[in-house]
């Protein structure tokens, strides 16, 4: 098999991959580069699906059905540079082969990333800095194409930031800015070129155990590239609250906290309203097998924003069946017209998930998971949506030496809406070969 390596060296971008100094052979020569001991994984898999794009029949406009190969490598490793300063860094390629859809191959631009973080403890500070490049590929629908077919749209991502932190006693004080630039290759798809910025900052004072205060500003700004004039210039979301752990009952939790936010753009200051959250919560082992989680949240704001959600709750159950097996069941709602809840959509979901390690056979894991979500529009002339959606599977895991280890698994997916004349759904198996350095 020719190592990843040699072939990200004809992805443009993707040259970082050469200040690895990685020969194109794999040998021990990958684990040990300057201060650096990584860990390596090298993959080879194979895949056999029935939906390659996760499409209705009607929306696919080229062959659903697809087999291919994907070959990667994976490298992490964190160097102690100094007894307070470590460094990370992470980086990996991938490439796809695709047998029936040639057209999803990336074969000619690499997905690949490249992160590099840092983290410095100085007494009370805290310092972080990160930085990293992306590339990746997904099908999008053509812009110059009459019949609307589809095609790799890729794209590379570039963000840094910096933060910081200190603490001492109860006091809590915070600072971060990250970026992050999205930029696509093929100029059909550069509308969608953009710069997005963010500045964050707390102050917070633990006064009691019960009672704490605390001050946070959030400032983001996105530019979209190629059209200057859709920009809308700096939001800044500020907020002050005082949070209370109420001691009227010892169990379950009780948590008030008041406050008051405003929003300011370059065009239009706002005003200071006053927000009320309530949330209470608890967990109880009804037996050494099971365990109940419950939740509820309520919140208020003066003038609040269309899609916000006044009262949301949730009931959680965790069974264990026996020393191998777990099911879980949740049951969520988020209700519009109650206690002056400005939701346009009332919502309930539930969701069931089964699994059972070593099925008749050691490391063979069968898992079931059954989703259902209603959503009742508050407008009445829109009909309500039910989904179901189902997916099962299985995946076998073997250690063929101590360095190769091999899968292979098979996953079913459906999802049914009562708004969808089609069933969405995929049959997926995959063998894939993973050798650890």
């Amino acid at each position: 098999m020719v190592p990843p390596a040699c072939a990200a060296r004809a992805g443009g971008l993707l040259a970082w991959v050469l200040v690895l100094a990685m020969p194109c052979v794999a040998s021990a020569q990958f684990l040990r580069i300057g201060p650096f001991n990584f860990t390596a994984k090298a993959k080879l898999e194979g895949v056999y699906t029935t939906n390659v794009e996760q499409e209705r029949p009607s929306e696919a406009t080229a062959d659903r059905e697809d087999y291919y190969l994907i070959t990667g490598l994976d490298l992490a490793s964190r160097a102690e540079m100094s007894p307070n300063t470590a460094l990370d860094i992470e980086t990996g390629v991938a490439i796809e082969k695709h047998f029936k859809r040639p057209d999803l191959d990336n074969s000619s631009d690499p997905f690949g990333k490249l992160k590099l973080s840092a983290l410095t403890e100085l007494g009370h500070y805290t310092f972080n800095a990160f930085g990293g490049v992306q590339r990746t590929s997904e099908s999008a629908e053509s812009t110059y194409d009459p019949e609307g077919r589809k095609k790799r749209d890729v794209q590379d991502k570039y963000e840094y930031g910096v933060g910081m932190n200190w603490k001492r006693g109860g006091v809590t004080l915070e600072g971060s800015y990250d970026f992050t630039s999205e930029r696509h290759a093929q100029a059909e798809f550069q509308d969608a070129d953009q710069d997005e910025q963010t500045v964050n900052f707390l102050a917070g004072w633990r006064i009691t155990k019960n009672v704490g205060v605390s001050y946070t500003m959030e400032r983001t700004k996105t530019d979209i590239i190629n059209d200057p004039d859709s920009g809308a210039g700096w939001l800044t979301t500020e907020n002050i609250s005082l949070d209370w752990l109420l001691p009227i009952l010892k169990r379950p939790s009780l948590t008030y906290s008041l406050g008051v936010e405003k929003e300011d753009t370059d065009e239009k200051k706002g005003k200071w309203e006053p927000t009320h959250t309530l949330t209470l919560s608890d967990a109880w082992d009804l037996s050494p097998v099971l365990r109940l989680s419950v939740g509820v949240s309520y919140s208020y704001e003066q003038n609040p924003e269309a899609n916000d959600v006044a009262l949301t709750g949730f009931v959680g159950l965790q069974h264990e069946v026996g020393q191998t097996a777990m099911q879980t069941l949740t049951l969520s709602k988020e209700p519009v017209r109650t206690l002056g809840s400005t939701a346009e959509t009332d919502n309930t979901s539930v969701h069931y998930n089964f699994t059972k390690r070593d099925l008749f056979v050691y490391n063979l894991t069968w898992t079931i998971d059954v989703d259902y979500s209603l959503d009742k529009p508050l407008d009445s002339i829109d009909e309500p949506e039910t989904v179901w959606t189902y997916g099962t599977g299985l995946m076998h895991s073997r250690a063929l030496s101590r360095k190769i280890e091999r899968q292979l698994a098979y996953r079913y997916d459906r999802e049914d809406s009562n708004l969808e004349d089609e069933i969405l759904d995929e049959h997926r198996v995959t063998l894939s070969y993973v050798y650890t350095f």
